[in-house]
């Protein structure tokens, strides 16, 4: 003769469904301490994991909260960047640079033009400052101690 399978709850109703799915949400908002499983739903309903699994509302929530803690968990990860690419960057700053230093170039160059222009020597520009002068070009209240 064939033994009967012990049933811990008999079947499941959908007080029991309503009652494993609000467990499975309490881990969700963080009411419950360690990690979601279905060894804890098992414990917790009395039914098997295989019986809750069968169950959508029960299979959606655990798939749905578990995804949910992946994505906190997980950091976005930000590829790296490749040697080529960090090498490019640093051209095209390099490049930016050169274009910023040829701009000043050809504005030096008109100044000086001009300068000549207006009978004025351009050596007299790269002359060092007196202590005097020192002080009204950097103002009053400040420490010419650098110069």
């Amino acid at each position: 003769m064939k033994k009967k399978r012990s049933v811990a709850k008999g079947r499941m109703t959908q007080a029991h469904i309503s009652a494993v799915v609000a467990e499975i949400e309490a881990y969700d908002r963080g009411e419950r301490e360690g990690a979601l499983s279905w060894s804890h739903l098992e414990k917790f309903s009395g039914f098997s994991h295989v019986a809750l699994w069968q169950k959508e509302p029960i299979k959606n929530a655990f798939q749905r909260v578990k995804q949910r803690a992946r994505r906190d968990a997980t950091p976005a990860i930000k590829p790296h960047r490749t040697v080529d690419k960090r090498i490019s960057s640093m051209q095209e700053a390099i490049d930016e640079l050169r274009e910023l230093i040829r701009a000043y170039d050809e504005q030096w160059a008109l100044y000086e033009h001009n300068l000549h222009r207006l009978g004025l020597d351009p050596e007299e520009l790269r002359r060092p400052l007196d202590r005097l002068s020192r002080r009204e070009v950097r103002g009053p209240g400040r420490s010419d101690s650098t110069w």
